[in-house]
């Protein structure tokens, strides 16, 4: 039997979008999942980060990007009560006003540690019909300068 999942809807009139999402903590595997649908009402519609995007100067779009619909996803999970790590996965699809122009972006990331040193390990693939895909692959460590003995300093 699945988990019974908590569902928030907000509908902002007299206007502009509609959220659905539907969140739940799954206490016994260590994970929650997310799932959100936003609908904007009308193509005139611009969030604050929207306006502040196109007011910088590294401006990634114009106004004609109009968004329309976005789904997204967000699933993130302690690996055996984080003794293992954790995954965290993060995805979406944007559509937009007047055209049939889509975003896809995922992301997929494992985060643990082996003593002091934590380490992550992460993809993120963005597919888009208006600019140039993109595909990354990162390793990042975080080793302590100090303290690696019981004086506190490193010979």
């Amino acid at each position: 039997m699945l988990p019974y999942l908590g569902m928030n809807i907000l509908i902002c009139p007299p206007c502009w979008f509609t959220i659905l999402g539907v969140s739940k903590d799954i206490e016994e595997i260590g994970a929650s999942f997310t799932l959100a649908s936003y609908r904007y009402s009308t193509e005139d519609f611009y969030s604050l980060e929207d306006l502040l995007a196109a007011n910088s100067d590294h401006v990634a779009f114009g106004f004609e990007d109009h968004k329309k619909e976005r789904l997204q996803v967000s699933f993130n999970q302690q690996i055996k009560d984080g003794e293992w790590g954790s995954l965290s996965v993060y995805g979406y699809q944007q559509e937009y006003w007047d055209t049939d122009n889509k975003d896809r972006n995922l992301s997929v990331s494992y985060n643990n540690n082996i003593g002091r040193v934590s380490y992550s390990l992460s993809y993120s693939m963005m597919d888009s019909d208006r600019y140039s895909d993109d595909r990354q692959f990162m390793v990042n460590a975080s080793i302590p300068l100090m303290g690696w003995r019981d004086s506190g300093y490193v010979d």
